[in-house]
């Protein structure tokens, strides 16, 4: 029982270390990419052995101790973990039209299980009033293999740029502000909290500083005064912004392909654009047009990293064959879903968003809703940045501060 009890505890920690690649780190000389590698599907059959076996064990064992010790849920909590598990079902319907059905239904099953267990884990640790202790630290671990990248001379790319043992510059800055935004939320939220954590969130701060990660270090400098100075902001702004991105990216070109001239962004911005992405998104969305996708998409988990190049981007002359990502969160549920299936997303998160009655968690919402602009993250595998949103989700349906469990 103390093992179960210590799991309880710190399971959290695990699972937020395991998101960050903690287990699996690339400790290996990495270069500089227009388009890093963070988002392609690993290769490594070792790597996807261990992702596979801690998601499988994780999440029985929390289901174990649910159903045994069901202290830990209410009808919030419940509540929130099936919506979430209807998300991942629309994703697993996809199956009927996915040109990869064995792969629609492997990554949806994952979502589910990653879902439950990042859910799980996080009100398991709540109710043992363990939530900064698993972050101080899974942080400290952190910055000692960041510290041990760095040593063994692979911590830096030829650029210059902190990288660590992530794949790339951009996935560990987009890491480390999202354990910055925790260490925030933990700081404002929990009256305790212990000098530890505001060290450990000035030291990431200059970790973020040298990852030069220009999207990271703006969207958190955006996010800290927002959290810091106009917090009330969120109840208008959040929503707003959301539905502005979702119209550009996904209503306006889906509802102008139905109903008149097919307008979509790429036709107001160069190819060059962020960085390549205009080129990106205009092939996208002349693949959705060309193939008649607009309706259903090509399924979830159906696009790219299936182990087929699509054919809009098989140009042995051009960088698109070697884009393993949308490059933008939205498209990617347009890409893979259509405008029925990421119009059902889209309700489902606004109605999850109604259920957060604290400013400052819906002033972190920013943080995924921005960065989903120039990065596919939304439902993405065990990414940070989905894993921060369910936690952004899962806070604020429990009821804070916890009540220390009896001994």
């Amino acid at each position: 029982m103390y093992f179960v009890r210590l799991l309880e505890k710190y399971g959290f920690a695990l699972v937020l270390l395991f998101c960050f690649g903690f287990f699996t780190p690339d400790l290996t000389p990495k270069l500089g990419l227009m388009f890093e590698e963070s988002y392609k599907a690993s290769g490594d059959t070792k790597g996807n052995v261990v992702k596979q076996a801690f998601w499988l064990f994780m999440f029985f064992f929390f289901m174990w101790r649910s159903v045994k010790c069901p202290y830990v849920f209410d009808k919030r909590k419940a509540g929130l973990i099936l919506v979430l598990l209807m998300l991942c079902g629309i994703a697993l319907v996809s199956v009927l039209w996915s040109d990869f059905p064995q792969l629609t239904i492997k990554r949806s099953i994952f979502q589910m299980l990653f879902c439950f267990t990042v859910v799980t884990s996080l009100y398991f640790t709540l109710y043992h009033n363990n939530f900064e202790k698993c972050l101080v630290i899974a942080s400290v671990l952190i910055l000692l293999l960041t510290l041990v990248a760095v040593l063994k001379g692979t911590g830096f790319s030829t650029g210059g740029s902190l990288i660590g043992f992530s794949k790339g510059k951009n996935m560990l800055g987009q890491n480390i502000m999202v354990l910055l935004a925790l260490m925030f939320l933990t700081l404002k939220m929990n009256v305790t909290s212990s000098r530890i954590l505001i060290y450990l969130a000035a030291v990431f701060f200059v970790l973020l500083l040298m990852t030069q990660s220009k999207t990271s270090i703006m969207l958190f400098a955006l996010f800290s005064v927002l959290f810091k100075y106009l917090p009330n902001l969120s109840r208008l702004l959040i929503p707003s912004l959301f539905i502005v991105l979702c119209s550009i990216f996904i209503l306006i070109p889906s509802f102008s392909y139905f109903f008149v001239d097919f307008i979509h962004i790429g036709n107001y911005i160069s190819p060059s654009a962020i960085t390549g992405r205009g080129l990106i998104w205009t092939t996208l969305y002349d693949d959705l047009d060309i193939y008649n996708k607009f309706y259903l998409g090509y399924g979830y988990s159906s696009y790219f990293q299936t182990g087929v190049v699509p054919l809009m981007f098989d140009d042995d002359w051009s960088y698109l064959k070697r884009i393993g990502s949308t490059h933008n969160g939205y498209i990617d549920i347009l890409i893979q879903l259509g405008v029925i299936g990421s119009c059902a997303v889209m309700a489902i998160i606004i109605f999850i968003y109604k259920g957060i009655n604290n400013n400052y968690l819906k002033i972190a919402c920013i943080i995924p809703i921005i960065y989903n602009f120039t990065e596919a993250t939304f439902m993405r595998d065990q990414t940070m940045m989905w894993f921060f949103t369910l936690i952004i989700f899962a806070i604020s349906r429990a009821a804070l501060p916890v009540k220390r469990e009896s001994k």
